[in-house]
């Protein structure tokens, strides 16, 4: 912050603020997921530059720095002194330039002043190799006041009521340090205490402390902060995104008796339209009942409407909604189902549309629901949750019914779970004639585009291995390639199937790949995989995602390989170039059939005892446990000796032709007990889905007896001190479904509050009663925090502030008419509480 000229003027003094002049400021704005608005004001203030190099010679005429600042870039070189607050001097210096032996730093104080404190301060990662602090009253004869110091941050020199006009800091050692900034402040002898005298920041405008305005072209100017300086920084300046981008700021002067003002001195208007939009949408919830509201909107709040916003079913690509002209859009749907979200809007200037597949996910009330807090609140509520120490507060909650019992779903750590081919292959009849389909439910926790799984690099990357077709224990290429491999890679915007061909190795394949197609993550997909055709030489492969055929690869290429007995169908597991899937999956089907769009519905859905099709050979519900050796037992039509193991990570190869195999995971040495997570939220199980509540404090707190599930509950707690108040009290309620969490705020009911808004120690707030816009004006120099909570104890509001002595900042309060409780921090201690009312 640039310090102003200061003078001191006896009260009761008439004042006749000056209109200030503006240079053309910078208007910033910065976002992430939102708008962060930044004015900066810089007034140029003249005054006599610094003199700096062992020649003399002043930098103000050599053309290297100005002795004013306007229109300060960071990075910038720049030099600046002037007098400053509170019978302080003070030059803020930065120079790109290393300074030598000899060198130093000099300041005129304009007169000859006593003194008795001199100051730096500088950035704690730069110190001096070595210097020292000397003072003048000719600028030619010096006295040292201080020892060699090199320290770092903040050094303090006892000036011990000298008498000097000229201060200065020379180096003693060549260095490369002190490129960074810092500050120099040199302090008069005898502070200002008198309290009739006010201080008036700059002559020429009679000012106490000067208001800083925005306006955005055709709204109403608004007051955004208050500074005692020649300069100010606001943040979060309000900003209407749906109207003009030109944005213009304004200063004016506050007399010392905070009534008489100039008028507005404005810049022009400025395009304030470089905003960095983040792409992305998202939706509020995973878990949907039928009939609730559900929301998705862009991820960024200052993103421009979507031209239309499509609801599709997943399977028949039927429109069931449409939006327009809308950056978000609140729905319900009333059928159970998986649901596509299609969105037209501009992105870099052009018409996008992109689909999100499986999106929407709206499930039976039987299977549960993401937990959600309705109410909670505590027995002290009509104090203002204030309390002493040791002070019981009873905590009570109410909550959504959220549990249920779904299906039950195998968890995959980017372990593979696995069958092989020799179980079934023969007793199926499968063979080059024979289609085979193969399908699942998933739910990828994350997309892992790693590379190699050994942890090697440079080998290409084919991103988070899903479906695969081969025999570990082969050799190189097929015992990581196959038969079939297929994966998800870019995000999760591509799904690639590969088959090898007849007489290829690892090259020469055909691929089927979605198209224009998100896999989201922490969602559940349907996948179907289709190999089709009479023989090897005119195989197809179709891919369906949720019920719809989305790619279909004709060979066309020449001959493909066979699929044999001697095969493992893997599902997830690590290969070369692949990493493992992390996540879930669920319904996993072997299907001795091809499918169409109409009848693929089938694989989609939980089969009963006695309900399996003969064509599902081989099915994996989870429903069953794993035998004692680790089997997971099929329930499809075959034999039920049939059985899949999730296997350890046995991949052994280490580069690409390296000719190490990897062992078999069917050996039960290789085997992993399974772990299970709630399944398909679309079908029944055995997975129980139950809300528990969990409770958590700040402070040393004692917590009593906690009662209750997801639907209502309590629990007590007290504090033996307060000296760390306000403390607060967390509820979570949590599921498989997701988590909702609360938390209440209580407050030291023995800090004394000052209803009447009066000077307080150290500081005064006004007006009180408020419209919109309060004033703090704080006589102590420091780093606060302003705290603002309603009667109910919940914190509406927040801000930081780093002021000076006499400093006045203004508090724009948002919310409604009423009594609110403001609560500071200075340095990080609660000092101060009380009460304000908003009109």
């Amino acid at each position: 912050m640039l310090i102003g000229e200061m003078s001191v003027k006896k009260a009761g003094e008439t004042f006749s603020p000056v209109k200030p002049t503006i240079t053309e400021s910078e208007v910033l704005k910065t976002t992430y997921k939102g708008v962060d608005l930044r004015l900066i004001w810089d007034c140029p203030v003249q005054a006599s530059g610094p003199v700096y190099g062992n020649t003399g010679v002043n930098l103000a005429t050599s053309g290297t720095a100005s002795s004013s600042i306007s229109n300060y870039r960071e990075g910038w070189t720049y030099y600046y002194a002037s007098n400053a607050i509170d019978g302080s001097e003070s030059t803020k210096f930065w120079s790109n330039a290393a300074p030598s032996a000899g060198d130093y730093f000099t300041v005129d104080l304009g007169s000859a002043k006593q003194i008795s404190e001199i100051r730096i301060v500088m950035d704690a990662t730069d110190c001096p190799a070595g210097a020292v602090i000397e003072i003048s009253s000719n600028n030619s004869t010096w006295t040292q006041i201080c020892g060699t110091f090199s320290s770092q941050g903040t050094i303090t020199v006892d000036a011990e009521g000298q008498t000097a006009q000229y201060v200065r800091l020379r180096h003693t050692a060549s260095t490369d340090k002190w490129q960074q900034i810092f500050e120099f402040y040199v302090y008069e002898y005898g502070a200002v205490t008198d309290d009739s005298y006010i201080p008036t920041y700059n002559d020429e405008v009679d000012a106490w402390y000067f208001e800083m305005w925005a306006q955005q072209e055709g709204k109403e100017p608004q007051l955004i902060t208050a500074t005692t300086s020649w300069a100010g920084y606001a943040v979060d300046v309000p900003f209407d995104l749906n109207a003009t981008r030109n944005v213009r700021i304004g200063v004016r002067s506050v007399a010392p008796d905070g009534v008489t003002k100039s008028d507005i001195a404005w810049t022009s208007y400025k395009d304030a339209s470089t905003v960095t939009i983040l792409e992305g949408y998202s939706i509020d919830k995973p878990v949907i009942k039928a009939g609730e509201e559900f929301t998705i909107s862009f991820d960024d709040p200052s993103h421009g409407p979507a031209t239309t916003w499509r609801i599709k079913d997943a399977k028949t690509q039927t429109t069931v909604a449409t939006f327009n002209n809308c950056a978000s859009f609140t729905a319900t749907l009333s059928n159970i189902g998986v649901y596509d979200v299609e969105v037209v809007y501009t992105k870099a200037g052009n018409s996008t549309t992109e689909v999100r597949r499986g999106m929407i996910q709206i499930s039976d009330e039987s299977v549960g629901a993401m937990p959600q807090i309705y109410t909670l609140t505590t027995d002290k509520e009509a104090k203002g949750n204030e309390i002493t120490a040791d002070e019981v507060v009873t905590l009570t909650y109410t909550g959504r019914p959220a549990d249920g019992t779904t299906s039950r779903a195998l968890r995959l750590q980017e372990k593979p779970f696995c069958v092989e081919n020799s179980q079934f292959f023969d007793a199926a009849g499968l063979g080059v004639t024979t289609p085979i389909t193969i399908s699942f439910w998933f739910n990828p926790l994350q997309f892992i585009d790693a590379g190699d799984a050994g942890g090697n690099t440079g080998f290409g990357d084919q991103g988070t291995q899903m479906l695969n077709i081969r025999k570990p224990t082969d050799s190189w290429p097929t015992s990581d390639w196959g038969y079939m491999w297929s994966g998800i890679h870019n995000g999760g915007n591509d799904y690639w199937v590969n088959i090898l061909k007849s007489g290829q190795t690892a090259g020469g394949n055909y691929t089927t790949m979605t198209s224009n197609f998100v896999i989201p993550t922490a969602n559940w997909t349907h996948v179907a995989i289709s190999v089709i055709g009479n023989s090897t030489s005119n195989k197809d492969v179709e891919l369906y995602i949720n019920g719809r055929k989305v790619s279909d690869a004709v060979q066309g290429k020449g001959t493909v390989a066979s699929l044999t007995a001697s095969h493992f169908i893997f599902m997830g597991g690590t290969a070369f170039s692949r990493s493992g899937f992390d996540g879930l999956i669920d319904e996993f089907q072997i299907w001795k059939k091809q499918f169409t769009e109409s009848t693929i519905n089938e694989t989609m859905v939980h089969y009963n005892a006695g309900q399996v099709p003969s064509e599902l050979i081989c099915y994996w519900d989870f429903e069953l446990d794993a035998t004692s050796d680790n089997r997971l037992i099929s329930r499809g039509s075959l034999n039920e000796t049939v059985y899949a193991v999730v296997g350890n990570t046995w991949r052994a190869v280490q580069g690409e032709g390296d000719g190490i195999v990897g062992s078999n995971p069917m050996v039960e040495s290789n085997r992993v007990v399974p772990s299970y997570g709630a399944g398909t939220p679309f079908l029944a199980g055995r997975y129980e889905v139950i809300t528990t509540p969990s409770w958590s404090f700040t402070g040393t707190a004692n917590q009593g007896t906690a009662i209750g599930d997801g639907e209502s509950g309590s629990t007590s707690v007290s504090w033996p001190s307060m000296a760390d108040a306000p403390y607060k009290a967390k509820l979570t309620l949590a599921n498989s479904w997701g988590s909702d969490s609360r938390e209440v705020e209580m407050i030291d009911a023995a800090v004394k509050i000052d209803e009447a808004g009066e000077v307080i120690e150290d500081l005064s707030v006004y007006p009180n009663p408020f419209a919109e816009s309060l004033y703090i004006r704080f006589i102590e120099k420091g780093e606060y925090e302003m705290e603002v909570f309603n009667l109910a104890g919940q914190k509406v509001q927040s801000k930081l502030f780093g002021v000076e002595k006499y400093e006045t900042v203004s508090l724009n309060l948002s919310g409604e008419a009423g009594m609110y409780i403001v609560r500071l921090k200075k340095d990080g201690k609660y000092i101060k509480s009380f009460k304000l009312e908003k009109k």
